[in-house]
């Protein structure tokens, strides 16, 4: 008699649900948190963008180090002739094991994603560059700077923004953050003057 009585119950659940548009709920759900994802990894993408067009077409030609482990891999590039975005990824392996534990899943692999995407794109565009005789967009060293400058500072706003970052400093002014509760931007600009 109770089993009775329950299958009625939930039968009538199902037939509200489905009369009151609820039927779809959980795809609607689903397509929405896609949506939303799929949106967040576009922001980040062109956030990569913008950082390796600064790098490579106006900082690096131009001999202007960053700061963070761009700089440092800017620095290595003049001096030794290694290629800047191998450098940046090598750098990044201890600190994408420290953000993994200390800052949580969902931020390591979109940080080491988006730290991969911009290793591969800063070498990327410096070899198309060369193929093609390009060396900077401008000689002007103080445009460069800023323009450099506001590019790769907007793609790095928006990479935070979206809950990931292109390693190196970014992870480690993070973990400070985390820990702490100090801005995130300051603390990357004191790590910056630093290097």
């Amino acid at each position: 008699m109770v089993q009775v009585k329950q299958n009625k119950i939930l039968t009538e659940r199902k037939v509200w649900i489905h009369s009151a548009g609820f039927s779809n709920l959980k795809g609607e759900m689903m397509n929405k948190r896609f949506r939303r994802e799929l949106s967040d990894w576009s922001v980040i993408l062109f956030g990569v963008l913008l950082v390796s067009f600064g790098l490579d077409f106006l900082m690096i030609p131009n001999k202007i180090v960053a700061g963070g482990f761009s700089g440092l891999a800017t620095i290595s590039y003049h001096l030794f002739g290694l290629p800047v975005g191998t450098v940046m990824l090598l750098l990044n392996i201890a600190v994408f094991a420290l953000g993994y534990r200390m800052l949580g899943k969902r931020f390591a692999i979109r940080s080491i994603v988006s730290s991969v995407l911009l290793s591969v794109f800063v070498d990327a565009i410096a070899l198309v560059m060369h193929g093609f005789g390009i060396s900077s967009l401008t000689d002007d060293i103080f445009l460069a700077s800023i323009y450099g400058g506001l590019a790769c500072g907007v793609g790095i706003g928006l990479i935070l923004a979206k809950n990931s970052s292109t390693g190196g400093t970014d992870v480690i002014a993070q973990i400070i953050n985390h820990k702490t509760g100090y801005n995130t931007g300051k603390l990357l600009v004191a790590i910056d003057i630093a290097i």
